[in-house]
């Protein structure tokens, strides 16, 4: 069974890495932005800088407040520099 797995694993890590590869934009939803997968984030990232392919990352905020530009502006920076740190990425 974990032979199995690993097999889907390797697979799916080829097509993600296929999808983003040929990507226009990239929209992230319903991700953690986790160091866990920070081989997604670098290649993400990667074309991003490389092709100019928007990143759109769509993070959820309960009972968030719009109205305030200032927090609203924090939020934004904040989970910015979460997906920046978690790909590993230098911006020298």
């Amino acid at each position: 069974k974990s032979l199995v797995l690993k097999n889907y694993r390797e697979n799916m890590d080829v097509k993600n890495s296929d999808i983003i590869k040929n990507s226009d934009i990239i929209i992230l939803y319903g991700v953690s932005l986790g160091e866990t997968d920070r081989y997604i984030w670098s290649q993400i990232a990667e074309r991003s800088i490389s092709g100019s392919v928007p990143v759109i990352i769509y993070h959820y905020v309960p009972h968030f407040d719009p109205g305030n530009p200032i927090r609203a502006k924090r939020l934004y920076r904040n989970v910015e520099d979460k997906f920046i740190q978690n790909s590993g990425i230098d911006l020298e």
